[in-house]
């Protein structure tokens, strides 16, 4: 279920929202750079992924993430391009590249005027290439060199693709060609250019000049089946019927799924007067592609003359109508904008897990938990009041958020890294976020009090308390984070019911606002005497309570 799914990236993003919010102490500048560029690369997978997966909305929304936060990478500007393509919006794909271009013109350069500055304080020659900061220096130098080029080529590249994919008119083909021309003298000879260049030519026509970057491809890549099918359309296109069909034969041996290129066969061996076989390459076409129309077609026109199969002519007829009727009529797509859906976490059933009072409370560690906002600093006010004292620094001053006080100790926001503190909460109520709790070390005594809030509520406050405080937290919408902290609950609950040791008491956040005695009276239930009831449930105030749910 999605709710049991992990996504790395977005939990990140939500820790960075824990550290914003001052609930996890940050990581110290090396840590935190390598968890960014981490990631980075995870999201920009990820994005690359959902294109492979025809998701071009997703991977585009990410990839627009990824370029706010760093407008100079060309990697981001050249998928997030191929997005627009991809969903047939040349308007979107166009405006892409001019980001692209307005991002070169400025990091260009900026970096020309670092490369120079790291140069003159030591050249590139005294630079070892040994592990260690030469080598780091060697790869920063690299990117510089790559971001001072401005990506001409590659910005070239993609306004060529642009042309090509909007040359209907004759001044659009010659714009094209214009740059295709431009381009040859600019890209590397490598064969994957050639190509390129070779497709591009073939489009507009030009295929004699086609043939010049097909031979280069050739003579680079013997078994390049792509050129081979290449060059069987060129041949087709120009009347060539024996060598298309030769070409044809070469690039299916080496790959055999080619339908469009089956039914090009086709064409061409019932010209050179082999029905046969020309049959025999439709049917491979329909096999592998049955909403192919025009292989219907060629087969209708193929057994029309033969007197016994005219019905057989006929239904390939209907069929390839039919299929140009459905393509006519074909709902768009609709838009995926989200591969899953948030749901609410079971976090009740099952989850309380005590059956009487601890029988020396001197010695248990009580664990104030939940996600921020969600009432943990009620829950400590009460537990103060009753007489069970805080494990609190007192560094962290009441404000507007929370007014009598937040009750932590930065101690409790590091235990990722160290929990050798834990002893001195003994007898103690100490505040630990929910995403901490796994890293309880076992030895103590444990009780916890989890607190539940409904979550469209726990994020609304959140950004607002980061508003407040001027911050910027998860680069994540609310939706995407109500899924990330869904998930995240869940899976603390898996944790905390495989560690059967820890007694659990969950609170639900309405309800104790609602009925402050009955509250009272579980928790003196859980947590044992003394255990003053009636000051804590007159530390619950419901004016508190910004944030409701719609």
């Amino acid at each position: 279920p999605p709710a049991r799914q992990y996504d790395g990236a977005a939990s990140a993003e939500s820790l960075k929202q824990l550290v914003a919010l001052g609930y996890v102490a940050p990581l110290d500048a090396d840590k935190r750079r390598a968890v960014e560029s981490s990631v980075t690369e995870n999201r920009y997978n990820l994005a690359r992924a959902y294109m492979g997966g025809n998701y071009a909305g997703l991977a585009a929304e990410i990839l627009e993430q990824l370029i706010a936060a760093d407008p100079e990478q060309s990697r981001f500007y050249q998928h997030l391009f191929q997005c627009r393509l991809q969903q047939h919006d040349l308007s979107a794909a166009g405006a892409v590249l001019d980001r692209f271009d307005q991002a070169s013109a400025a990091f260009a350069p900026a970096a020309r005027e670092e490369l120079e500055r790291r140069n003159a304080a030591r050249a590139d020659r005294e630079l070892t290439g040994r592990p260690g900061p030469d080598q780091a220096e060697i790869f920063a130098r690299r990117e510089l060199t790559e971001k001072a080029g401005g990506f001409v080529a590659e910005r070239l590249f993609l306004r060529t693709q642009l042309a090509l994919s909007n040359s209907r008119t004759p001044e659009a083909r010659a714009s094209a060609r214009a740059l295709l021309e431009q381009l040859s003298g600019v890209v590397e000879p490598r064969p994957e250019f050639a190509l390129f260049l070779a497709e591009g030519f073939a489009v507009l026509d030009q295929y004699e000049r086609a043939f010049e970057y097909t031979k280069r491809v050739r003579r680079a890549d013997r078994e390049n089946w792509r050129v081979m099918a290449l060059e069987a359309r060129i041949h087709h296109a120009l009347g060539r019927h024996q060598a298309s069909a030769e070409c044809a034969i070469e690039s299916l041996a080496l790959v055999y799924f080619q339908p469009y290129l089956h039914y090009l066969l086709g064409r061409s061996l019932a010209a050179l007067g082999e029905p046969a076989r020309a049959e025999q390459s439709f049917r491979v076409a329909l096999s592998q592609m049955p909403g192919l129309a025009p292989a219907h077609d060629e087969l209708a026109a193929l057994l029309r003359d033969v007197p016994a199969r005219t019905a057989e002519s006929a239904l390939h007829l209907a069929h390839a109508q039919v299929l140009r009727e459905k393509l006519a009529h074909r709902q768009p797509r609709r838009r995926v904008t989200s591969l899953l859906e948030p749901e609410s976490p079971s976090l009740n059933e099952g989850f309380d897990r005590w059956t009487c009072p601890p029988a020396d409370r001197s010695r248990v560690v009580t664990i104030v938990s939940g996600l921020p906002r969600s009432g943990t600093s009620m829950m400590m006010q009460m537990l103060s009041a009753a007489g069970i004292l805080p494990y609190s620094d007192g560094r962290r001053a009441p404000d507007e958020d929370n007014p009598r006080g937040y009750f932590e100790h930065e101690h409790a926001t590091r235990l990722y890294e160290d929990a050798a503190w834990l002893p001195a909460a003994r007898g103690k109520a100490v505040k630990i976020v929910a995403h901490l709790l796994p890293y309880l070390p076992e030895g103590e005594e444990y009780r916890v009090v989890f607190m539940l809030r409904n979550l469209e509520e726990v994020v609304a406050s959140q950004r607002a308390m980061l508003d407040r405080l001027g911050r910027t937290g998860a680069s994540l919408d609310a939706r995407e984070l109500l899924r990330v902290y869904t998930g995240q609950l869940v899976r603390v609950q898996a944790w905390l019911k495989s560690h059967r040791a820890i007694q659990v008491m969950t609170v639900n956040y309405a309800e104790s606002l609602r009925s402050p005695d009955t509250l009272a009276c579980r928790l003196a239930a859980f947590l044992g005497e003394p255990f003053d009831q009636r000051a804590a449930a007159a530390q619950v105030e419901e004016g508190l309570r910004r944030q409701r749910a719609s």
